[in-house]
């Protein structure tokens, strides 16, 4: 009888079967952790390149940056209370420009500032003043800043991060901010938007028009004039509802948004 047959030559037989199955059995499990490790570094890697191509097309919509710029500004207008427009107080709203946002991490030189507040063209004769101040981390010495293009017609880049002025006319568009600190530098790329704001009256006489030209006396003498005959006495019903028109200018197109107010 052959030293491999019988009971024991069996086992030894089985033995050896056992461990190529559990040998053969470790290479799939480790290729299987290893695949999954590497799906989750492609994954990590994926999410940051889709970040930053999002952020890269965003960049490249500056009308998707006016346009959200419109709506929250139509937006804080629309929540607030109902205040009657009058010849001597032409603008019952109050547009907020003057917020910053800032936030950031990072143990380089980095600019903070996330967002600038929307500015205001001139309305019914009025300018209306902006000031805005950008922010940075982690410089060691004294902030040098600039910017390109150059900013909206009346206002200006100080070089120690501020914006002022009065701007002109509507417009909105993607401002590069540099920050250069101690021979180190950081940019990034901010829209911003000066936005016209024109209030228009809807009277019980005349159709929609802008408040600076509606007064309580132009009103009146056209109300008696047209009912002088007659003898009625009409009421005068002006600046129960008005309409507030928000508009901007990018890359040539007017963008508007119109909110409907009454008491």
């Amino acid at each position: 009888m052959s030293k491999h047959s019988g009971p024991h030559g069996h086992s030894d037989l089985r033995r050896h079967d056992d461990y190529g199955s559990r040998g053969s059995a470790d290479v799939p499990l480790l290729e299987i952790i290893a695949t999954v490790i590497l799906m989750v570094i492609g994954g990590v890697v994926m999410f940051w390149a889709i970040s930053q191509a999002h952020a890269s097309a965003e960049l490249n919509d500056p009308v998707g940056f006016a346009s959200a710029d419109l709506n929250f500004a139509a937006q804080q207008i629309q929540l607030q209370k109902f205040l009657p427009c009058t010849s001597t107080n032409p603008e019952p709203y109050n547009l907020v420009t003057s917020t910053l946002n800032s936030s950031t991490s990072s143990a380089n030189l980095a600019i903070a500032t996330s967002s600038l507040p929307l500015a205001q063209a001139p309305s019914d004769g009025k300018s209306h003043p902006y000031y805005a101040k950008l922010s940075a981390i982690n410089g060691v010495s004294d902030f040098t800043w600039s910017v390109s293009p150059n900013l909206p017609t009346g206002l200006s880049l100080s070089p120690d991060g501020v914006i002022s002025g009065a701007p002109q006319t509507d417009s909105s568009g993607i401002y590069t901010f540099t920050v250069v600190s101690n021979g180190n530098s950081d940019s990034k790329a901010l829209s911003l938007t000066v936005v016209s704001v024109e209030v228009q009256v809807n009277t019980e006489r005349s159709s929609w028009s802008s408040c600076q030209q509606i007064t309580d006396s132009a009103i009146a003498k056209s109300l008696v004039g047209n009912n002088r005959s007659s003898g009625k006495t009409v009421s005068l019903k002006s600046r129960n509802v008005q309409q507030i028109k928000i508009s901007t200018t990018v890359q040539g197109q007017k963008l508007i948004r119109t909110v409907t107010l009454a008491n």
